[in-house]
């Protein structure tokens, strides 16, 4: 059942939406006749990709400073999409490519982007193409809503994630037939109020982090299963959802297997079970 924001007794932190928008400035720009790569804010940890060609299959690869490499469907036909550079500091290369056949890609575009990054916490506080939110979003407006009493980042952290593990299904059917190139929509994640272990991360991240929390977007592999998962960074310590310890620095959550089994079963199975990460967004 739904529990309840406690009110507290102390000072309330400020819960006003802090949203970091991401803007392509045009400072710093690589591009040919239908590639435009904006990289004039790589300070704060991202930049920013359109692509104006004709081609229906579209990709961007990135890889990172520790050789890491990304793979994204570009999808905003004449638009700019934000991307993170969760690697830190360094020298990326960011390939776009276009698809020419059977599963043949050929490089369109590549451009060396080297970043400086002010603050290691900016790429997972900013908006993405993964964890895609703005100021307008009702679940902008609901993490407002749900730290109105909160005194600290881990009563906030606490309440995000009741109301996510409480309020949101595990779709079984869209777990069957989900496309490969999918992107969690946040808005009707939280209007169906259903998702997949993909959608309950990027909720939870796009929540955080507009309260100004860190949050990465983790994919890779929880025991045996390809999964989806967060890691949300605090600088105190506390407890949350009554029994799991929130420590300084980044702590692992799996809102996913929380919303099917209780706190103590919760807290086992991440103790227990092996989770390999493969990208942060």
């Amino acid at each position: 059942g739904k529990k309840e924001t406690k009110a507290h007794s102390g000072t309330p932190r400020d819960n006003t939406p802090k949203i970091l928008a991401p803007e392509a400035s045009g400072s710093v720009v690589f591009e040919n006749g239908t590639v435009s790569i904006d990289a004039s804010h790589t300070e704060s940890g991202y930049f920013m990709v359109r692509y104006t060609g004709t081609n229906d299959k579209v990709k961007l690869r990135v890889t990172g400073p520790d050789q890491s490499e990304y793979v994204y469907l570009l999808s905003a036909r004449g638009e700019y999409e934000t991307f993170p550079l969760p690697c830190g500091s360094g020298s990326y290369q960011a390939q776009v490519l276009e698809h020419t056949g059977n599963d043949m890609y050929a490089v369109a575009y590549s451009a060396d982007i080297s970043a400086s990054i002010q603050d290691e916490f900016s790429p997972f506080l900013c908006p993405n193409q993964y964890v895609n939110f703005s100021s307008e979003n009702k679940a902008v407006q609901k993490a407002e809503e749900l730290s109105l009493y909160c005194e600290n980042e881990v009563q906030i952290i606490d309440s995000i994630y009741q109301f996510i593990i409480y309020q949101i299904q595990y779709d079984f059917e869209k777990a069957k037939k989900v496309h490969i190139n999918y992107l969690p929509d946040i808005e009707l994640i939280l209007h169906e109020k259903k998702g997949i272990c993909f959608d309950y991360a990027a909720l939870m991240c796009a929540m955080l982090r507009s309260q100004g929390i860190p949050a990465k977007l983790e994919i890779g592999y929880s025991g045996s299963s390809y999964h989806a998962w967060v890691l949300v960074y605090s600088s105190q310590k506390g407890h949350i959802h009554d029994i799991i310890s929130i420590h300084e620095g980044w702590t692992l959550l799996d809102p996913t297997y929380a919303s099917q089994h209780s706190a103590q079963n919760t807290l086992a199975h991440t103790i227990s079970n092996t989770y390999f990460s493969l990208y942060t967004y």
